[in-house]
């Protein structure tokens, strides 16, 4: 591994089975990570698709969670996210308190399995039934809703605030 790479082939894990190692071996160069003034976007590198959850259209307009999953063939890359697209969420659930901004924590990560689908469209319902996958934590995001949950009343209901 180098400073600027993550290779999972590199990680042990005695519960891996044959069918893994395979996807493993499917997975080339992988994928580009790009970090772009708080915008992200996947590259695939590899032979085999990526597939990518879109947390900020997680939801229908009606608050209905969904699991929409993006499938990225080598290609050029594709924003994941988009830090102006979350601060619009986030302005628009802070009018609206407390509980609506902390249920924003749900669209700050950004997970992807190599190979196989998930979701809606596929077999798989959870990205955590892929054989293999990560989650990239959007620590910025999450620091806005940390700051906008500080100067917010919570619900008399909830015994745990941003500040406990």
């Amino acid at each position: 591994m180098s400073d600027n790479r993550f290779c999972v082939k590199a990680l042990p894990n005695s519960k891996r089975d044959s069918y893994t190692e395979w996807i493993r071996r499917r997975i080339g160069r992988g994928a580009k990570i790009i970090y772009d003034n708080g915008d992200v976007y996947i590259e695939c590198l590899s032979e085999a698709c990526i597939y990518v959850n879109d947390p900020l259209e997680a939801y229908t307009d009606e608050g209905v969670p969904r699991e929409r999953v993006m499938k990225l063939s080598p290609g050029p890359p594709v924003r994941v996210f988009s830090a102006s697209q979350f601060s619009k969420l986030l302005n628009e659930a802070y009018a609206l308190g407390y509980e609506a901004v902390f249920d924003l924590t749900n669209r700050c990560a950004i997970r992807a399995s190599i190979a196989k689908g998930w979701g809606q469209n596929y077999r798989l319902e959870s990205v955590s039934q892929t054989p293999c996958w990560f989650e990239i934590l959007m620590i910025g995001p999450l620091q806005w809703i940390d700051r906008a949950l500080r100067q917010l009343e919570p619900p008399s209901s909830t015994n745990c605030a941003s500040n406990t």
